[in-house]
């Protein structure tokens, strides 16, 4: 309105006033707006080359994982009849193991039937239960075993139910009633596999009579009656060698294998155990190729610009991601402790620093070592902790992050406390000539360790892998108070103060803009004014004039 105003009024300055002041108000203006919107732009294109750096890391995050989550070590069986798996690849040595299962183990089957309901009511008194063997003699003698009896009261009043729910209870046994479906039902009784692990029940009737005489469930004369089934070990040819294990699951035939016996075996079945050199191939490619990646990248994004032809990254001088960067490169010149007396390096699995500074693969020399020492790949991909005796068991590992080290067991004697360092482990149960440990505190936690009677002190070693020791530092790259996440986020504050400034500006330009305006709307006033006031005179100038003349 004010422009068209001006340009109607004929007897005014004649300027565009609007035009005028908006490029006045630009003039202060524009110069600190450039600045600001400049400093955006650069805080946009780091935050985006900030995130597709996250991005590279991360996909080097998974792809360490991946390589890193299955032990190399493969243990393969023959036969369906029997399952491996590998529990401690640290006590693995590469060979074949022949088996024969002749007898898997069994759990003693017993069972009291004819009842006529869950609901019916059994006398109270006390059942005395035994652990033992049952002889196949006729009739059976029942012999008991290490295990102390467990006497179970029945107070009056308990139903058939609650007594299965009383036998639950005892370890070593399962109780569940069966509706046998011609109206009566069955207490059925399982116990835990192996020869010793057979029941016998002792009966003292003290209650009143009721639906089910206590006595009922007494196995001293009576096995041959409610045995469907007796306990047993199973029985297998381990090399020839006829050996007898009181369950399916047997972890003490091939060092650092668990076997699971399925059933019996139709002839001989070979376990084999070892590292399968196209596996160690693939994961050391997909290492090598991955770092590589992000090595690139991030030296792409850091780049200065000094070369002749070449431009600044757009993380130029970001401190943060050249530490990772950094990080990387020293740890691909860095020895791996823990896996023997040696320190082991990138070179030793024909892996190579190239001019670039990314990593070279040599699959010839790769080889070789597969082919003269394949354990010693387990540095590359699997952290382990081993025990200079070889008769104690380890399983479990420190937490992550947790670098390469060396603590000494120590006990006085096999009833006295143990350390591991300066840290009391946990003594859970002793076995029959062992005793099991637990690290719960100290740098070794999570731990456990089975130790044989008359061992007091060894060395516990252990080796961080290089893939695993990458990976702990790129997670802590990565985590929500690392230095790249308080870069993000100082980008993010700043693009946000930066934007307000802009808003600021805006404002202050309306303000300026809206002041000249009516500075100039009030000089265009006075010159109209001041106009009007000369044509007056001049007109009355013309008037006296004509008068006189």
């Amino acid at each position: 309105m004010t422009d068209i105003l001006s340009s109607l009024n004929t007897n005014g300055s004649g300027l565009n006033i609007t035009e005028l002041s908006s490029s006045l108000a630009n003039a202060e203006i524009s110069p600190r707006r450039n600045i600001v919107e400049e400093r955006i732009d650069g805080i946009e294109v780091s935050i985006s080359a900030m995130a597709e750096a996250r991005l590279v890391l991360e996909d080097l995050e998974n792809s360490l994982s991946v390589i890193t989550d299955d032990s190399l070590i493969q243990t393969n069986s023959s036969s369906s009849a029997i399952s491996a798996t590998v529990t401690d690849a640290s006590k693995i040595e590469a060979g074949s193991t022949n088996l024969s299962v002749i007898a898997t183990a069994k759990e003693q089957v017993l069972q009291f039937e004819g009842f006529s309901g869950e609901d019916a009511v059994v006398q109270g008194g006390t059942l005395n239960i035994s652990f033992g063997v049952w002889t196949a003699d006729a009739p059976p003698v029942f012999y008991a075993g290490d295990r102390p009896d467990v006497t179970m009261n029945v107070a009056d009043g308990t139903t058939l139910k609650e007594l299965a729910e009383q036998f639950d209870y005892v370890v070593g046994i399962t109780a569940s009633i069966i509706d046998v479906g011609d109206g009566t039902f069955t207490l059925g009784i399982l116990s835990d596999t192996g020869g010793a692990s057979g029941l016998n029940f002792s009966a003292t009737a003290t209650g009143a009579a009721a639906d089910i005489a206590l006595t009922d469930f007494d196995t001293t004369a009576t096995i041959e009656t409610h045995q469907v089934r007796a306990a047993s070990d199973a029985v297998l040819e381990y090399n020839g060698i006829t050996v007898y294990r009181s369950s399916n699951e047997i972890d003490d035939l091939i060092d650092g294998v668990t076997l699971n016996l399925n059933d019996v075996t139709s002839g001989t079945a070979t376990i084999t155990t070892a590292i399968e050199y196209d596996e160690a191939l693939a994961r050391t490619q997909v290492l090598v190729a991955k770092i590589n990646e992000t090595l690139e990248f991030l030296t792409e994004q850091t780049s200065r610009g000094i070369l002749e032809g070449t431009d600044a990254g757009d993380l130029a001088g970001e401190s943060t991601i050249e530490a990772v960067k950094s990080s990387i490169r020293s740890m691909m010149r860095s020895g791996i402790d823990g896996f023997g007396d040696e320190t082991l390096y990138l070179s030793d699995f024909g892996i190579s620093v190239n001019l670039q500074g990314t990593l070279t693969l040599d699959e010839d020399t790769f080889k070789t070592v597969m082919n003269e020492t394949p354990e010693k790949v387990m540095a590359l991909f699997e952290s382990q902790v081993v025990a200079s005796d070889p008769s104690v068991s380890i399983a479990g590992l420190p937490p992550s992050g947790t670098s390469t080290l060396t603590q000494t067991f120590h006990r006085a004697s096999d009833t006295d406390p143990a350390y591991l360092g300066t840290s009391q482990l946990t003594s859970l149960f002793p076995g029959a000539g062992l005793t099991f440990y637990i690290a719960s505190s100290g740098d070794m936690s999570g731990i456990s360790l089975t130790v044989p009677d008359g061992v007091t002190d060894f060395d516990v070693t252990y080796g961080r892998s290089f893939a695993d020791t990458m990976l702990d530092r790129i997670k802590d790259a990565l985590l929500g108070d690392s230095a790249i996440a308080s870069r993000e986020t100082a980008l993010k504050n700043s693009l946000t103060e930066n934007e307000e400034q802009l808003d600021e500006l805006d404002v202050k330009y309306t303000t300026i803009e809206e002041r000249y305006v009516t500075q100039f709307t009030a000089m265009e006033t006075i010159i109209t004014q001041l106009n009007n006031t000369g044509s007056y005179i001049e007109s009355l100038l013309d008037a006296w004039a004509a008068e006189a003349g």
